[in-house]
């Protein structure tokens, strides 16, 4: 993908707004545990979400060093 076209897309912009929303869900995943208990699925869906933030924050990373 060229740089120029990812910057000016507003790409950059559309990964932090879901990496911040993820993390806001990881918060909210806590505090359920921690003052109510979670699922099992619910459990899960923590999981799958910390991979999703890495891949968001590895890609951040990656979009920062090329331009």
């Amino acid at each position: 993908m060229n740089t120029v076209a990812t910057a000016c897309s507003g790409y950059p912009q559309r990964v932090r707004h879901e990496l911040t929303e993820l993390i806001q869900e990881q918060i909210n995943s806590i505090e359920k545990e921690t003052y109510g208990g979670a699922t099992d699925v619910e459990r899960c869906e923590y999981e799958e979400r910390w991979k999703r933030i890495d891949e968001l924050h590895c890609e951040l990373q990656r979009l920062e060093f090329a331009v």
